[in-house]
């Protein structure tokens, strides 16, 4: 009879862990995702292409929105690209917001939904001005399914870190100088030992 409820026990225990790991993982596979690409290396003085990407995961998105947010003293937005949008109709074209440090906010919708692999919202073209981590990331984003209903999409944010670097004159003035010094350091100290040995 122990035995018997025993083997109850671990065939409960064994079909919970299966539909626990079942519910996680179609969880995770149906998850659509809002990701980065990033084109140009990111320098101090230079430009670099910071592009919206949404990825479906097999369903059919019909809306977003979202707000982005990054460091204004270290990237200055110069221009926002929206002609390759699969976004037809913005309700709130995104918009450098005038209240606050580095913040956009978007919202458009998808006639008939977006169901490929990845799709642009848009592009965001930066300045970098000081060297050093600058995050990009989202504080609020949504998306809706195109079922009629406004079903909100199961959505994974993947946030960027960009590594700015130094301009790369400055990046080697120093070193440039320290060198060009001690040249001319070592020059005179051997001037000096010639000059001093043919007055002996």
């Amino acid at each position: 009879m122990q035995s018997n409820n025993l083997k109850l026990k671990i065939l409960n225990f064994a079909l919970l862990f299966f539909v626990f790991s079942f519910t996680l993982y179609v969880s995770l596979v149906e998850a659509a995702t809002i990701d980065f690409a990033v084109l140009g290396e990111p320098t101090v003085g230079k430009t670099v292409s910071v592009t919206i990407l949404i990825k479906p995961a097999g369903e059919s998105i019909n809306a977003v929105e979202g707000t982005l947010d990054w460091p204004e003293r270290q990237l200055e937005l110069t221009e926002v690209k929206e002609d390759q949008s699969l976004v037809s109709i913005w309700i709130r074209p995104p918009r450098l917001a005038t209240d606050g440090d580095g913040r956009l906010p978007f919202a458009g919708i998808i006639p008939g939904g977006y169901a490929e692999p990845a799709g642009e919202l848009f592009s965001l073209v930066f300045r970098a001005r000081s060297a050093g981590l600058a995050p990009i990331t989202f504080s609020a984003a949504r998306a809706l399914i195109n079922d009629g209903e406004g079903t909100a999409a199961s959505l994974e944010i993947k946030n960027l870190l960009l590594e700015i670097k130094p301009a790369r004159g400055k990046r080697f003035l120093a070193p440039v100088l320290f060198f060009f010094g001690l040249g001319i350091i070592l020059i005179i100290i051997l001037c000096r030992f010639v000059f001093s040995r043919s007055y002996r």
